[in-house]
């Protein structure tokens, strides 16, 4: 009954539903509890955003202060290595002073400083024949064969040294070819630093990065662990120019031994060892060169010494751009022939009836 009453009047009740809700809608939004409620509401969100602030005000002061400390120790350290720096210097002169003043009284001619020439490398050929490095800078600027060549790393302990490179081979106006440590042909003269012995320095070009050490005496000092077991001493072991080769002068790190080897019989019962370069090969970009020509002794030696039949290969002597032609040597001047006058006609001898070895000293019978 009351569902057919509602059927019949659908229509009306809907529009009633409609009016009844836009009516309280409106008196809802101009009621003043509505825009309190939307003022403690945004009361509650800038509160919240307060008490947020407040929170991690804390933390960042914290963290300011951890940043604050963590510098402060940074520039105590920083002072304390410039106080170092100040009193290496100070012992540097010290030495240097005493060093100039023990050469003096044994006799010891002094120290030399050398210009140096900065240059640029253009390209490095690696390969297990023949490696060389092209550099560019040449005669114009001084550079001349047998000079040394050397760069700027960094040594085990991340300190800034020197590290040789090669040395001079084949110059032109404007660009060098260096013949690198890691050439077969490369000799240096080195020393050990914890020992002190002498030895000599081979390329290998079949490993870049390792080079052979070889005659290097037995008879170390007794308190020396450098080719005894445990095999870090050994690791440890510096190698610099011995300046005994007349072409670098002594005291420019070369690299660090890794590796003891067998001993040579072949050369007399060496030992040998294993060495790593400071210098990478494969990524130099700048070398320096030093204008320091070989002593006089090293120089007679090696006029005659050609650097560039060691860089030939069985492909050829190499082609470099702008590079000056080989000299050629002067030929052999001809002996001068006798004038004829001179000559000696010797008398024609008949010819044997039987074929045999005629004898010069035959005399015919009846002269």
């Amino acid at each position: 009954m009351l569902w057919d009453i509602l059927w019949r009047n659908k229509n009306t009740f809907s529009l009633s539903f409609c009016l009844l809700f836009s009516i309280t809608g409106m008196i809802w939004q101009s009621n003043p509890l509505t825009g309190a409620v939307g003022f403690f509401g945004k009361l509650a969100d800038r509160m919240s955003g307060a008490i947020n602030s407040g929170v991690s005000l804390p933390g960042d002061a914290f963290k300011r202060i951890s940043q604050y400390t963590d510098l402060q120790a940074k520039y105590d350290r920083a002072l304390t290595q410039l106080e170092e720096n100040r009193n290496n210097i100070d012992k540097y002169e010290q030495l240097k002073q005493e060093n100039d003043r023990l050469r003096a009284a044994l006799a010891f001619p002094p120290h030399s400083e050398y210009t140096e020439v900065k240059a640029e490398v253009l390209g490095i050929r690696l390969n297990s024949i023949t490696p060389r490095i092209l550099i560019n800078r040449g005669s114009d600027q001084g550079i001349e064969p047998f000079m040394p060549v050397y760069t700027y790393t960094t040594d085990e302990n991340k300190n800034l040294i020197r590290s040789v490179v090669g040395i001079i081979a084949v110059v032109d106006r404007s660009t060098s070819i260096v013949q690198p440590l890691q050439h077969p042909d490369m000799r240096l003269g080195v020393r050990i630093v914890s020992t002190g012995q002498w030895a000599m320095l081979e390329g290998d070009s079949e490993n870049l990065r390792r080079l052979k050490l070889r005659y290097i005496t037995r008879d170390a000092a007794p308190d020396s662990t450098v080719f005894k077991d445990p095999l870090p001493d050994v690791e440890k072991s510096t190698i610099i120019t011995s300046g005994g080769g007349g072409i670098f002068p002594p005291g420019i790190p070369v690299g660090q031994i890794i590796q003891k080897g067998e001993i040579d019989e072949e050369s007399g019962g060496f030992l040998t060892a294993y060495v790593r370069p400071y210098a990478d090969l494969d990524r130099l970009d700048y070398v320096i060169v030093m204008r320091k020509k070989p002593d006089d002794w090293s120089e007679r030696i090696q006029k005659d010494y050609s650097l560039v039949d060691n860089l030939s290969t069985e492909f050829g002597k190499p082609e470099y751009p702008d590079l000056p032609e080989e000299k050629k040597k002067p030929e052999r001047p001809q002996r001068a022939e006798k004038p004829e006058e001179e000559k000696t006609e010797k008398p024609e001898q008949p010819p044997a009836d039987t074929p045999g070895r005629r004898l010069k000293n035959l005399q015919p019978q009846g002269q």
